[in-house]
């Protein structure tokens, strides 16, 4: 007979996997109207990050909605900077592609649409990650992103990997691909919260500090 055993690791593998699952179809439903993306991508990281550092959720079912109502404001606010900044990024290399700029102007200007192209990929994989960790403004939300991306690049390349296989699973697979989006998201929240350890246990220490001189 069959006995369920909490501590069996194939067991929590595939629970995880589950949770998973849900959470990239959530992720995926309520980003279909396009204005909520925003929304859906914070509570998504909110949820995820808590799961990378072993905090489990009784149901991601309700924490993805709490959180959702929750972030929906700063969420958005965050989701439409990035469209803005992401339109200007691809009219610059549009003005590159069909003006063909030759010398040293047109060294710049493609020079430029590179590094606004590298900065808008740097933003997609850190700036709703960044707003789900830490309390920062709009604008320390996108320095921040720019200044973890500069300090490790190797994981930076990897987030950009990873970026990269969600979007071709996105493409190739339509909604079938929650099957394997949920493990690029949780891949993606590991390296993230790696990334963030330092200024977590260096905020945690500052919290301590001022606990006992108060």
């Amino acid at each position: 007979m069959f006995h369920y055993n909490p501590d069996n690791k194939i067991l929590q593998a595939l629970s995880q996997y589950a949770d998973l699952l849900v959470l990239s179809a959530l992720w995926l439903l309520t980003s279909l109207p396009v204005v909520t993306a925003g929304a859906s991508a914070a509570a998504l990281y909110r949820v995820l990050l808590k799961l990378a550092s072993g905090r489990d959720e009784t149901s991601v079912v309700r924490a993805f909605f709490a959180q959702w109502r929750c972030e929906w404001k700063r969420g958005t606010m965050i989701w439409l900077c990035l469209l803005g900044f992401d339109a200007l990024v691809c009219a610059d290399i549009a003005v590159c592609l069909l003006g063909r700029p030759s010398g040293a102007w047109g060294r710049v200007l493609w020079t430029g649409s590179v590094i606004a192209l590298l900065a808008a990929l740097i933003f997609q994989v850190y700036a709703f990650a960044v707003n789900a960790q830490f309390q920062c403004t709009l604008r320390q939300t996108f320095s921040n992103a720019l200044r973890l991306a500069a300090g490790n690049p190797v994981w930076t390349l990897l987030l950009l990997l990873l970026l990269a296989g969600s979007a071709a699973s996105v493409v190739m697979l339509g909604f079938f691909s929650i099957a394997v989006l949920g493990v690029f998201f949780y891949l993606r929240a590991r390296i993230l919260y790696k990334i963030f350890q330092p200024a977590i246990e260096k905020y945690a220490g500052l919290q301590e500090q001022l606990q006992e001189e108060l």
